[in-house]
């Protein structure tokens, strides 16, 4: 998922392949326990060991995604800010009439002075604020 912010864009990435939940992580250390080698059983120090690294990578993860959703929260907060603003994108400037929401962040509806709307603008491209209408 994209998350823009003026200027800047942060990407983050998920492999699915990759993640194991905490559901999945027991299945696979009981079946360890289970067909472990009676003459050389799992000692308890590593049990605990991979017990903690499996609960502070779910910590982990857990920050990661809340950080992504602050991320989502401030730059929807920024471009609901840029209702009725005018802005300069570099080409052209206008008014923002309206904000949209999708997997690659706010995007914007400007009307220029001509009166033509210009669709689909990221959040990036906005160079500066002008004034408000």
């Amino acid at each position: 998922m994209n998350i823009e912010s003026i200027g800047t864009v942060f990407q983050t990435q998920q492999n699915e392949n990759n993640n194991i939940d905490q559901q999945e992580f027991i299945e696979l250390f009981l079946a360890q326990l289970t067909y472990q080698d009676p003459l050389e059983p799992v000692d308890n120090s590593e049990f605990l060991a991979q017990m903690a690294q499996f609960s502070a990578l779910e910590q982990a993860r857990q920050t990661s995604q809340n950080i992504e959703n602050l991320l989502f929260t401030t730059a929807s907060s920024q471009a609901s800010s840029l209702l009725g603003q005018r802005v300069d994108l570099g080409n052209i400037d206008g008014v923002i009439k309206a904000v949209t929401f999708s997997e690659q962040g706010p995007r914007f509806r400007l009307e220029t002075s001509a009166g033509e709307f210009v669709n689909d603008i990221p959040l990036s491209q906005i160079r500066q604020i002008i004034s408000q209408e």
